[in-house]
């Protein structure tokens, strides 16, 4: 109904939580919250233009679950548009198997076909061992948005093997900007955020940001000249596009959460 009323009156609706809506005959109705399939595919077509030269292995658990089968058939796509198949290793294989779906002279990407601790933490024992014997290989690891969580635990790994994580938000926690906001945030409500992924705090701040900024700054010119802002978020990325003529925009912005062996964290965004 709401939806229907902002169409008629020609006002803008942004919806945060709602990434099934229908888009359709709504050209004033954003919906926030980036799909699953629409992150994968964008995702994969980012990492595979921006290291074309890597060695994709994926990592078969004999658990798959759907979004890593989903994320792993979109590298899939990606890669075979360049006529480049994709190497598999099973993780119950010994280290001949290892060796068999690396390369040594070619940085290894390596992508399990799942996202649990479970499998970081096994991944992580095989390749402690793997490299100590053979430490000229390179290594990199492919994760996923609930990889965040698991920081506490696996962060030294995640330095260590040169890991990437998709995610259409991230708080980095090392950012003077990250410091700041929270710091405001505690002391304007008297609460600190709840540490949730993501940060409610953050996201409602970007999102207000985003629009309210764009409109002040565009008015109505904001629907084509909103990709020209030069806000950078301090959690969360967005990227509307509208997928087909006369109807709503779909938020497309994601990063990419690098991970690097110096101990120091790279944002890669879309814009």
């Amino acid at each position: 109904t709401l939806a229907e009323f902002c169409n008629r009156e020609g006002v803008r609706l942004v919806l945060p939580f709602a990434n099934n809506y229908s888009l359709a005959g709504k050209p004033l109705l954003y919906s926030a919250t980036t799909s699953n399939t629409t992150i994968q595919q964008d995702a994969a077509k980012l990492i595979v233009e921006k290291y074309p030269d890597r060695n994709y292995v994926i990592l078969n658990t004999n658990n798959a679950d759907a979004r890593g089968q989903q994320f792993i058939e979109a590298i899939r796509n990606e890669l075979s548009r360049q006529g480049v198949a994709m190497r598999a290793w099973n993780i119950e294989g010994d280290e001949l198997a290892i060796e068999s779906a690396l390369n040594q002279f070619r940085t290894n990407c390596i992508i399990p076909d799942n996202t649990s601790i479970k499998t970081l933490n096994v991944l992580f024992a095989h390749l402690n061992n793997f490299c100590a014997e053979h430490p000229d290989y390179k290594i990199s690891i492919q994760g996923y948005p609930e990889w965040q969580t698991y920081t506490s635990t696996q962060l030294l790994d995640f330095y260590k093997y040169d890991t990437y994580i998709y995610s259409p938000y991230y708080r980095n926690p090392l950012l003077p900007a990250t410091v700041h906001f929270e710091q405001t945030f505690s002391s304007n409500f008297h609460h600190p955020q709840g540490a949730t992924f993501p940060r409610y705090g953050m996201m409602g701040f970007d999102m207000g940001y985003y629009f309210l900024h764009g409109l002040w700054f565009m008015g109505s010119r904001f629907e084509t000249e909103q990709q020209a802002q030069q806000y950078i978020p301090v959690q969360h990325v967005f990227r509307f596009i509208q997928d087909e003529p006369g109807n709503g925009y779909a938020n497309h912005g994601f990063q990419l959460i690098h991970y690097m062996p110096e101990q120091s964290i790279e944002q890669i965004r879309t814009r």
